[in-house]
C-alpha cells in the first residue's frame, strides 16, 4: 500500500472512530443505552481501533471492559452485562459471537434476540466487534436485536501498526500465557492493583508482591501502557535481586525485552534478553524472543542461532505430565494434610507440603514462592484455622495471582473468601467422599491405603475416614415390587450456596453443562392431562404436576410471586396449591438436547426458556434454571424470567 493509500485509510478509520465516539458520548451524557456494531476485516485494524476508542472513552471517565464469548457457558451476553456491578460507567467491547455454542453454534445470537430489552432496561452501552461472517449471521438469527442497533460502521484496510503487531504477539512472557493476558485485561488489572495494595509490607509477602508486579507488567504491555509495564518490572526486579533469585530476575529482564521490542528500542531489547539468558541459561524463552527480534530486524543468521538454541533447550526440559500439587493448610489441619499427601503420592502425583519442602535455615517466603511457581494445582484445606492463618492467605492469594488451579477442600461450614466463592469445592467432612472427588478432579487412579495410627491420633480417625456403616460388598437390598417415587425437596431455601447446589446436582445425577456435565437426568414418566381446560403435565417419577406452559411474558421476582397467587385464586387446572418450584424440582426437568433448542422434554411448551425458582442465594439473588443453555445460575430480583408453576 503506497503512502497516499495509507493516509486515506487512516483518515477513513479516524472518521469511523469519531462516529462511534459521538454516539457513545451522547448515550453517556443522556444516560441512555447504545448498541453499536463495528465490522472489521483484520485483527490488526481492530486492535488499533479499540486502542484509539478506548483512549477517548477513558477521557470521559468511562471504563472499557472486554466481554469475549468463548463457549455456550457465557453466550447469554445481555444477562451477564446486566449483572455487571459497574455497568453504569462502563462501555463493553463484545466479541466472539460465533463461539456461542448450541447445536448450530448460534446461541449467542439467540440470547441477543430474546433479551434485547435488557440493553434498554439496564442502560447498557456496548460495541459489538463483528467479523464479516458474524455480520452476515446476526440479522438472520437475531433480527429483533438487529433492528435495535443504533449504528453500524465498517473498518477495512491495513493498519499502520500491522507490521509491528506480529512481533508483539510472538513475544512471550515467562509463566504468563498470551490468552490470559488478552482476555478480560481491564478487570485483571483492577484486581491485581487492589491485591498489591492489600499485601502487607513484610518479608512474608515480598515474593507475592513480585509475582503480582510481573503479572501487572504483562497486562499493561497488552494494553500498550509501556511506561507502567516497565515501572512494574523494575520494582519486581529490585525484589528479585534482594532475594538473589536468578530465575525471577531472568523473567523480569525477559519482560523488559518484550516492552523495548514493541517500542522499537531494539538495542535495549537485545541487551535485556541477553541479561535474561545469562541469569537462567537453561530457559528457552529469552532465546525464542531474541530470535523473533533478530528476524524482525533482518538478522537471519542471528535469528536462526537463537531459535536453534531455544529448540535445543526445550527438548532437554523434559516437562513431566504428572500432577504437581501444593497443599496449603493450617497447622491445626496437619493430620488431614499428611493423609492427603500419602493418598495422592501413592496415586502418582508430585506433592509439595511445608513439612516436607522446608528445612532448617531455609528462607521461608522464598521456598513457598518457588513451590507455588512449580505447582499446577493448589489444594486449599479450608477451615476456621485456615481462615485465621496469615501463611494460608499468602499461599492462596499468590496462587490466584499466578492463575494456578485452586481446589478448596472444606472441613467445616466456614465460608470461602468471596473471590473464591464461585469455585467448585470438595466436601472433606467425609474423607472417603472428598478424596474420591479429588482423584476424579485430578484424573488420578485410586490406590488403596490401609489407615494406620502411625501419624493419626485415634480420636481423629473417625473424622478423617468417615463412618463405615456398610461393608464394600454388602448384599444389596431386594428391589421393591412397586415403583418408588423420587423424592425432591419442596421447601424453599433462603441461603442456598453454590457448593450445596453442586453437591445436589451430583447426588441427584441432574444434567448441568457447567457444574455436572456427566449428569444424565431423571428417567421421567410424563403424562399430558387436561383439567378445567388447562393443560398440565404429570410426572409419575416424582409425583409432581407441572404447568405444561407457564407465564406468557417475562416477570421479575415480585411479579412471579403475584403470578402464582393469581393461579391459585382462579383455581388453575382445578388446584389452588401452585407454587414456584425449588431449584431441585426445576433442575429435575433438565435433560440432554434432542431436536429442540432447549434442554427440556418437548411435552412442555418451549416458550419458557428460563424460569425462576423459590431458592435464594442471598437477599438480592435467586437461583434460575436456563433450559436454553442447560444450566442453573443466579439471577437478581429485578431481572425478568418466566414462571412454570408446580404442585
Amino acid at each position: 500500500m503506497n503512502t497516499a493509500s495509507k493516509t486515506a485509510a487512516a483518515e477513513a478509520a479516524a472518521e469511523q472512530i469519531d462516529r462511534l465516539f459521538h454516539e457513545l458520548g451522547l448515550a453517556i451524557r443522556w444516560n441512555r443505552p447504545s448498541i453499536l456494531l463495528a465490522v472489521y476485516s483484520s485483527e490488526f485494524v481492530r486492535a488499533d481501533v479499540e486502542a484509539a476508542l478506548s483512549a477517548k472513552l477513558r477521557a470521559l471517565d468511562q471504563s472499557v471492559t472486554p466481554y469475549v464469548v468463548v463457549s455456550e457457558e457465557n453466550a447469554d451476553i445481555p444477562f451477564h452485562l446486566a449483572r455487571h456491578p459497574m455497568k453504569n460507567n462502563t462501555v463493553f467491547f463484545v466479541s466472539g459471537l460465533q463461539w456461542g455454542g448450541g447445536i448450530d453454534g448460534r446461541n449467542a445470537y439467540r440470547a441477543l434476540n430474546i433479551r434485547r430489552e435488557y440493553f434498554v432496561d439496564y442502560h447498557i452501552r456496548a460495541v459489538f466487534w463483528l467479523t464479516k461472517q458474524e455480520e452476515t449471521v446476526l440479522p438472520n438469527y437475531a433480527p429483533d436485536f438487529w433492528a435495535f442497533r443504533h449504528r453500524v460502521v465498517e473498518f477495512v484496510g491495513a493498519s499502520e501498526s500491522a507490521r509491528n503487531l506480529p512481533i508483539a504477539r510472538e513475544m512471550e512472557w515467562r509463566d504468563l500465557k498470551d490468552g490470559d493476558l488478552r482476555d478480560d485485561t481491564e478487570a485483571k488489572i483492577v484486581w491485581r492493583e487492589e491485591l498489591l495494595n492489600e499485601l502487607p509490607n513484610d518479608d512474608a509477602a515480598i515474593v507475592a508482591r513480585a509475582d503480582v508486579l510481573h503479572q501487572l507488567a504483562g497486562l499493561y504491555w497488552t494494553k500498550r501502557e509501556y511506561s507502567k509495564s516497565l515501572e512494574a518490572l523494575q520494582n519486581a526486579l529490585k525484589i528479585a535481586e534482594r532475594l538473589e533469585d536468578a530465575a525471577k530476575q531472568s523473567a523480569y529482564y525477559n519482560g523488559m525485552g518484550n516492552v523495548y521490542a514493541v517500542q522499537g528500542r531494539a538495542n535495549e531489547a537485545i541487551t535485556a534478553y541477553q541479561q535474561a539468558v545469562e541469569l537462567d541459561a537453561k530457559w528457552p524463552l529469552p532465546y525464542n524472543n531474541l530470535g523473533n527480534l533478530y528476524r524482525a530486524l533482518g538478522h537471519g543468521e542471528d535469528a536462526m542461532a537463537a531459535f536453534e538454541r531455544a529448540a535445543d533447550l526445550n527438548k532437554k526440559r523434559n516437562v513431566s505430565e504428572t500432577s504437581k500439587i501444593f497443599i496449603s493448610h493450617a497447622w491445626e489441619n496437619k493430620v488431614l494434610a499428611r493423609r492427603l499427601e500419602a493418598e495422592l503420592t501413592a496415586s502418582g502425583a508430585e506433592i509439595w507440603v511445608d513439612y516436607l519442602g522446608i528445612r532448617g535455615g531455609d528462607n521461608l517466603p522464598a521456598r513457598i514462592a518457588q513451590a507455588l511457581e512449580w505447582c499446577d494445582t493448589l489444594l486449599l484445606i479450608w477451615s476456621e484455622a485456615s481462615k485465621q492463618s496469615h501463611w494460608v492467605k499468602l499461599e492462596w492469594t499468590t496462587a490466584l495471582a499466578l492463575e494456578k488451579r485452586i481446589i478448596p477442600c472444606l472441613l467445616d461450614a466456614i465460608s470461602l473468601p468471596s473471590i473464591l466463592a464461585n469455585r467448585q469445592f470438595l466436601n472433606f467432612r467425609n474423607f472417603e467422599q472428598g478424596i474420591a472427588q479429588l482423584r476424579k478432579a485430578l484424573n488420578l487412579e485410586r490406590v488403596w491405603i490401609t489407615p494406620t495410627s502411625d501419624y493419626i491420633p485415634e480420636y481423629a480417625q473417625q473424622a478423617i475416614w468417615g463412618s463405615r456403616e456398610e461393608e464394600p460388598y454388602a448384599t444389596p437390598p431386594k428391589a421393591s415390587p412397586t415403583p418408588v417415587k423420587i423424592a425432591l425437596r419442596s421447601t424453599p431455601v433462603n441461603e442456598l450456596a453454590v457448593g450445596e447446589v453442586e453437591k445436589m446436582l451430583k447426588e441427584k445425577g441432574f444434567l448441568d453443562v457447567q457444574r455436572n456435565k456427566q449428569g444424565k437426568g431423571l428417567r421421567h414418566q410424563y403424562e399430558m392431562i387436561e383439567c378445567h381446560k388447562r393443560k398440565l403435565v404429570r410426572d409419575h417419577s416424582t409425583g409432581l404436576i407441572w404447568q405444561q406452559s407457564g407465564s406468557e411474558g417475562y416477570l421479575n421476582y415480585i411479579e412471579a410471586e403475584a403470578y402464582i397467587k393469581a393461579l391459585n385464586r382462579e383455581n388453575f387446572g382445578g388446584y389452588n396449591d401452585w407454587r414456584v418450584p425449588t431449584l431441585e424440582e426445576a433442575m429435575s426437568l433438565m435433560e440432554a438436547k434432542q431436536k429442540s433448542e432447549l434442554y427440556l422434554n418437548p411435552i412442555f411448551n418451549h416458550t419458557q426458556k428460563w424460569v425462576w425458582t423459590a431458592d435464594k442465594r442471598s437477599a438480592a439473588a435467586v437461583w434460575v434454571v436456563y433450559f436454553i443453555f442447560g444450566y442453573c445460575d443466579l439471577g437478581l430480583f429485578d431481572l425478568n424470567f418466566s414462571v412454570r408453576a408446580v404442585r
